[in-house]
């Protein structure tokens, strides 16, 4: 995990919700300090605390992991907002296998935490690419 575009993230979004240091370091049961370090990226952010700060800033891990941009997520958060939002069943569906997913992703050693996020990027890179199909590919 890149420690500094977290740390980056972390800060950014503080910041779009108008929230201090120490608003979210009472939110997040730590100290002012501890969010201050880890928004400089001189602090490691656990994965628990990658959770955390999932939840109590409200946005998804992929925005903490650089793969989508702030304006995306202040977008969903206007949309469910003004109640445009469509398909909050199916993401709210989602984020309860996230959350068990991430119970499991939790207890796996570090090394194969490392590994497993790899994964996890090429999988989602692979999918960036290649559309995928309800229809079974038939062999040519």
């Amino acid at each position: 995990m890149d420690h500094k575009l977290i740390g980056l993230r972390i800060a950014e979004r503080r910041k779009s919700l108008r929230m201090s240091q120490q608003d979210l370091a009472t939110k997040m049961l730590t100290s002012r300090s501890t969010i201050s370090q880890q928004e400089l990226g001189n602090n490691q952010v656990t994965v628990v605390d990658l959770q955390k700060f999932v939840k109590v800033l409200k946005a998804p891990l992929a925005y903490f992991m650089g793969e989508i941009d702030l304006d995306e997520v202040v977008d969903a958060d206007l949309r469910a907002e003004s109640g445009t939002d469509e398909g909050w069943t199916a993401r709210a569906v989602t984020n309860l296998y996230r959350q068990q997913l991430m119970e499991v992703f939790d207890e796996l050693p570090i090394n194969f935490q490392i590994v497993a996020v790899g994964i996890v990027k090429s999988l989602a890179t692979l999918v960036r690419t290649k559309p995928l199909t309800t229809e079974p590919s038939t062999p040519e």
